[in-house]
């Protein structure tokens, strides 16, 4: 029951890591780069954030048993690699010379594989959660 309780949470900390991850560059950028960052891709990444806002109240309401855990589990399991996909074929279409032609510091040019790798953990949290239920 504790590792359930663990997993649920460090799954909901990642969800809401990819939040904030996603919603960086608009302290960072102005409302034009932001736009012109984000519209490079096949999908807005900015779904990626509502999935990962999604994902999170989901396994919160799960682990506070106001929904089905296994539920809460598949559903959130199938949030977390759309928003896995989203946000890879979004980095994988970005121009480089575009990240730097940015007014800011050039660790931000490391913000697309940031984003990608906290979708990536939060994946793994969720399947941890998954299999912390004995689902997989």
């Amino acid at each position: 029951m504790a590792g359930r309780r663990i997993a649920a949470r460090i799954a909901t900390v990642w969800c809401l890591l990819l939040v904030v991850g996603v919603g960086l560059p608009f302290a960072v950028l102005d409302t034009r780069t932001v736009e012109t960052y984000y519209s490079v891709g096949p999908v807005d990444p900015l779904l990626a954030g509502l999935l990962g806002i999604c994902c999170a109240i989901v396994i919160a309401a799960a682990s506070t048993e106001r929904t089905e855990p296994s539920l809460a589990a598949g559903v959130s399991l199938s949030l977390m690699l759309f928003s896995l996909g989203i946000t890879a074929s979004w980095a994988l279409s970005l121009d480089h010379e575009l990240i730097l032609s940015f007014p800011v510091d050039p660790l931000f040019q490391y913000h697309p594989l940031a984003v990608v790798l906290t979708a990536l953990l939060g994946t793994v949290s969720v399947f941890w959660y998954s299999h912390s239920l004995q689902l997989l």
